[in-house]
This record gives C-alpha cells, structure tokens and sequence, in this order.
C-alpha cells in the first residue's frame, strides 16, 4: 500500500504531520511461525481471551494447535496436567518481574504477530514495546494499549527507564516533547502500577516527584518518571 500527499498551499516551507489509522490484518497462519517465551503469572482460572482449553503430550504439540489458531496469540503449557490452553491476548496475566505477585510460568507469543502489531524487544529485557506516537489522555491511553492486547509500560529498573529515554531521544517528534505515559497511578496515598498492587521504586523518580497535586498518573521525562495530570494528552509506550 503506497500513500501520497500533495499539498495544495504552504507558508514560506511544506511542514506537516499525518496518521494513518486502520485494522491490523494477519496472514494465516504459517507452519513456520516462532515463539517468543516471556514468564507471566497467571492460574488456571484465566480466561480472559481464552480460545483454547486442550489436554495435549507436548508443549510442541501445543504449539502446532496455536499455530492453527488464527486467533491464538498466545499459549501456555502445564507439562504434569497436559494443559495446553490459547489466548487472545499477548500475556495471560501479570508479567513475571512482579514476583510478590505469584510464581511465574512461561509463557509463548507468535512472533510474527508481535512484528506485525509494531512492538519491538526491548534491549536486555524479555518485554516488548511500542512507542505510540498518536496523543491520548491516560485512561484512552490505557484503551489503545488493550486494543493492541498489551498495557502501559510499567517501568521497574533504571535499566529500562535508560533504554526508553534513548529510544525517544532517537525520535525527532517525540522528543521535542518528552513526556509520554507509562504505567502508574496514585492509589490510597501509594503509586503503584496501572491495576497491580506493587509500588513503582523511589529511585525512578526525577527530582521533586512524586507530587500528587501536578496529577495522580504517571509520566516518562527526559530526568525520570514524574507525575501527571491523568487528563493531559501525550503519547504513550504499551508493552506486551
């Protein structure tokens, strides 16, 4: 698909900024498709997404049944039940960092719809992330992330905090305005991540924050996290 745009009129120079907005279609699903294995918490009672609950001898043959599934994004493996079961969604769960949170399984991603939806491996980690260049208040920010089943990036070391200021100082647009949400709220005088009860680390923080009268989400800045008003429109970062 080629686009072209001729503009008509201009002032002294042709400056511009445009978004394409679509559906992401998927070819089926090929014999050679790969996996990618994050570690997630999650139980046999999750079901948001779930389009496959078999009892399979392998996690290879689980695999294969993924493959099938056009749907099937996803897939875990509990090798002593033979429970192979399939999801809609990228991560089945809570990521596996949030070890207060329960032990953490493997958990298997298509890695050519990964690519597809625009996500990238974060340097040195096992998540995946998207820049999303397209401003929305925080709670459409949160939406936008789910329709790509995915959630605000939820930044847990100054390792990823670093890696993500240097992605966005690498972007002419972005970084003219370096603030984009990631995961974070104000919740009973704590801040703690987008529907997870654990607390985001002091040490990630740029000076002065958190402050809950500038706003009760969560921003990346060029000096760290800060706090936001949630109803300020920025771009954002989704991880799956």
């Amino acid at each position: 698909m080629y686009i072209r745009i001729k503009p008509q009129t201009w002032n002294e120079r042709i400056s511009l900024r445009f978004d394409v907005s679509g559906c992401y279609l998927f070819a089926e699903a090929s014999a050679n498709e790969t996996f990618s294995r994050i570690p997630v918490i999650t139980s046999s009672d999750y079901t948001e997404g779930l389009v496959l609950d078999v009892s399979t001898t392998s996690i290879s043959k689980c695999a294969a049944m993924c493959k099938e599934t056009p749907t099937c994004l996803s897939f875990t493996y509990e090798k002593g039940q033979d429970s192979c079961r399939g999801f809609a969604v990228a991560a089945p769960g809570f990521y596996g960092q949030f070890s207060s949170l329960g032990i953490a399984s493997p958990c298997y991603l298509k890695k050519g719809k990964i690519k597809a939806l625009g996500f990238r491996k974060l340097q040195g980690g096992t998540k995946y992330y998207n820049v999303i260049g397209v401003a929305r208040n925080q709670s459409s920010a949160v939406d936008t992330c789910i329709r790509f089943s995915a959630q605000l990036f939820p930044l847990e070391t100054a390792s990823e905090v670093t890696t993500l200021q240097n992605v966005i100082t690498g972007n002419d647009i972005m970084r003219r305005n370096f603030r984009l949400y990631v995961s974070g709220e104000y919740v009973s005088n704590q801040w703690q991540y987008n529907g997870v009860p654990k607390v985001i680390d002091g040490d990630l923080w740029s000076t002065n924050h958190p402050n809950p009268s500038q706003g009760h989400c969560v921003m990346l800045t060029e000096t760290g996290l800060a706090s936001v008003d949630c109803t300020e429109i920025l771009f954002f970062i989704c991880v799956i």
